[in-house]
């Protein structure tokens, strides 16, 4: 631990102390009004309206009865709002979030809280009084130590004892500080019914949360993009495309003459060769387009795109697909990317001469098995888009395994929970 993240922790331990020793006697502190309110009341009223002594029992009692009905409830009500307060402090000044449990918990047992405050009126000092001694009380020794030696007030051996006292102090202030924030920070575990496994688990949820929410983001990005792409380019490239093939059909019906021939041969031909780059651009934006997210995935399901995709492929492919209700579309958009990515390693790779697609699912799991009879050995440690692939399947908590023994195929075999849809 470094210096300045000692200093860090230091300060904001010390707030947090400081803070939570108040607002923990404050109730403490109310108590006290009341008691003393309720016995000034009962003494000196009966006295000053010169109440017969055989009477007084009685209007101490109701003097009592009434301070308490009206103090009491005051007192804790602000008890029990300091919950928010605590969780308030937790979360600003360590970073601990008491509020954030597992559905089904969370909120302070009133009992807990009472039983808390209680104990604050030893905890509430002890916190203050340990700050105070940390922050103040070892320079003073020192100080007070040298002070003393030089008017000699008292023996050199003991200021030089003081003064290793004050020393030990300054330098044992953050494990001292650090003590009492863990000790305080235990009784609001506990106040607030929260243990070990509970904040694993909520912070395991949370990261899964994030997690999915990042997914969701990335594939509305991808929309975007396929979106702009199907809506500004590729609208432009075809518009341009057909300008070309009319301009080039009108300029081979011109009549031919011998001084143009030559000229109009090569513009025909010039043309010819940019209808073609043309189209070539159009129709990989298409390919783009769709391994983004296929407008036909989103409408029809991943039976129709992974059809889609195998009729594109150059050597015949077995599609079977059963999957009777459509997942979450984070799972359909990754299910249907390991699909395209599969197909197009081994259009790229395997010199494959058959292929097998097959996609299923169960209550809760989407299975996705792509399978090639082409050369094998797909190693994701040569850095192949089969990094890319596991990691997203893993970005919705899947499973990728890929069995590709050389000469023998490639098994690519994935499962996507999808337990929630």
């Amino acid at each position: 631990m470094g210096f300045p993240h000692l200093l860090r922790r230091m300060g904001a331990e010390t707030i947090y102390l400081v803070t939570g020793g108040l607002l923990v006697l404050a109730p403490t502190v109310g108590i006290g009004v009341v008691l003393v309110v309720a016995l000034s009341y009962a003494v000196f009223v009966p006295s000053s309206l010169e109440v017969p002594w055989e009477d007084r029992a009685a209007v101490l009692w109701s003097g009592f009865v009434w301070t308490m009905l009206v103090i009491l409830p005051a007192v804790v009500l602000i008890a029990w709002f300091s919950a928010r307060l605590h969780r308030t402090r937790a979360v600003a000044l360590l970073g601990v979030d008491l509020a954030d449990r597992e559905p089904g918990r969370g909120g302070p047992r009133r009992g807990r809280l009472v039983a808390y405050h209680l104990a604050g009126t030893v905890l509430g000092p002890m916190m203050l009084a340990g700050v105070l001694v940390c922050l103040i009380g070892g320079p003073t020794l020192i100080v007070f130590s040298v002070d003393a030696v030089s008017s000699v007030t008292v023996l050199p051996s003991i200021a030089v004892l003081w003064i290793l006292a004050g020393t030990v102090v300054i330098l044992g202030s953050p494990w001292i500080l650090h003590a009492l924030t863990t000790l305080d920070l235990a009784f609001l575990y506990w106040v607030f019914d929260v243990d070990e496994k509970a904040e694993m688990a909520a912070r395991v949820r949370r990261v899964t949360e994030s997690r999915s929410e990042a997914v969701a983001a990335a594939d509305a990005e991808r929309r975007k993009i396929e979106r702009d792409l199907h809506d500004g380019a590729q609208q432009r490239l075809t518009a341009l495309a057909v300008h070309l093939g009319l301009e080039r059909l009108r300029m081979s019906r011109q009549p031919e003459d011998g001084g143009g021939q030559e000229l109009l041969h090569v513009a025909q031909e010039a043309m010819t060769y940019a209808q073609s780059e043309v189209e070539t651009a159009l129709q990989e934006i298409r390919d783009l387009v769709r391994g983004l997210h296929p407008a036909v995935l989103e409408d029809r399901g991943l039976d129709a795109a992974v059809s889609g995709l195998a009729s594109r492929v150059p050597f015949p492919v077995t599609v079977e697909v059963d999957v009777p209700r459509r997942p979450p579309e984070e799972v359909e958009a990754v299910a249907y990317f390991v699909v395209s990515e599969a197909i197009n390693n081994a259009i790229a790779h395997s010199r494959a001469g058959h292929g097998r697609i097959t996609v299923n699912r169960t209550a809760d799991t989407v299975v996705v098995e792509v399978d090639d009879d082409g050369i094998g050995g797909a190693d994701e440690r040569r850095g192949s888009g089969l990094v890319g692939l596991r990691r997203r399947v893993g970005s919705v908590d899947g499973t990728m395994e890929i069995r590709s023994t050389p000469g023998r195929g490639t098994r690519i075999r994935v499962e996507l929970p999808c337990a929630s849809s």
